[in-house]
């Protein structure tokens, strides 16, 4: 008997035989139900996720050292204060980005076309890439507070500007 364990279902691997396997393909073809669903849900989690808004911008600076202090911070009534200022732009850019990300899965919902919605995600990707090399060349020359206040304006500035093409684009497909 062997020693090695399923990890799921903690059961030795002898216990399992093709008749009661849950990943077990007959010669016909058929599948089991576990097999069935698990595929089915993997597919449709990896679409959503392969047509889904780059969130890698948004995960980075929302988890910035300086948001600890988020909680502090009045953007209502910001007194001069620059590392004030810079949490208030932190979250305008994740409410901004969180928008850019609703409109463009609303717009790529809307495209019947396989091979041109892959190629909007494509573009939609090489465009997040640009909008922080753009952002970037912003910020240079800068330093402390004003770089990544630069940064994130330029990031909200641009992501602006992306969410009124992609509501032309919705409104006038």
């Amino acid at each position: 008997m062997v020693d090695a364990y399923i990890w799921w279902i903690r059961k030795p691997i002898s216990w399992y035989t093709k008749s009661n396997s849950p990943f077990y393909f007959s010669r016909n073809g058929g599948k089991s139900p576990l097999h069935t669903l698990l595929l089915t849900w993997m597919i449709v989690l990896i679409c959503q996720v392969g047509m889904a808004q780059d969130h890698s911008d948004a995960d980075r600076i929302k988890s910035a050292h300086y948001m600890l202090h988020a909680h502090k911070s009045d953007c209502d009534s910001l007194d001069g204060n620059n590392a004030q200022l810079k949490i208030c732009l932190n979250f305008e850019f994740q409410q901004v980005d969180s928008i850019l990300n609703e409109r463009f899965i609303r717009y790529l919902n809307e495209i019947q076309n396989d091979s041109i919605k892959k190629s909007i995600v494509q573009f939609q990707h090489a465009w997040v890439l640009n909008r922080r090399s753009v952002s970037s060349l912003e910020s240079e020359g800068y330093v402390g507070h004003w770089m990544s206040i630069s940064f994130l304006s330029s990031m909200v500035f641009i992501t602006r500007k992306r969410i009124e093409e992609l509501e032309y684009l919705i409104k006038y497909k």
